[in-house]
């Protein structure tokens, strides 16, 4: 059975072998179809210095727990630490307000 990172990078591959500005515009909507497909095992996080919407999904090591992250491309590496965008609604609503205006909408 594969582990849930290469179901992720198998899913991506074979149905989005074309870049609909997955990077460029429709981030946010590339996670909301990964978190469509596997609903109960990422969330959706914000890398804030890059501008970019990624999911991530925690991974239980023997020394803690470690996110990691995905975008169309497959693993993503952030620029700073992504905050989770339900922490960002719940703890900055006008910045969240404004993600929404200028990124989803």
């Amino acid at each position: 059975m594969l582990g849930l990172t290469e179901r992720i990078l198998k899913f991506i591959r074979s149905r989005f072998p074309k870049d609909c500005n997955w990077l460029n515009g429709n981030c946010y909507y590339f996670c909301v179809i990964l978190m469509a497909r596997f609903p109960n095992e990422l969330s959706i996080y914000y890398d804030a210095i890059a501008g970019h919407f990624i999911v991530g999904a925690p991974l239980y090591l023997e020394t803690g727990i470690k996110v990691v992250y995905y975008d169309w491309t497959g693993i993503y590496e952030p620029r700073s630490m992504p905050i989770l965008l339900e922490d960002i609604k719940k703890n900055d609503e006008s910045w969240y307000r404004r993600l929404v205006r200028d990124c989803i909408l």
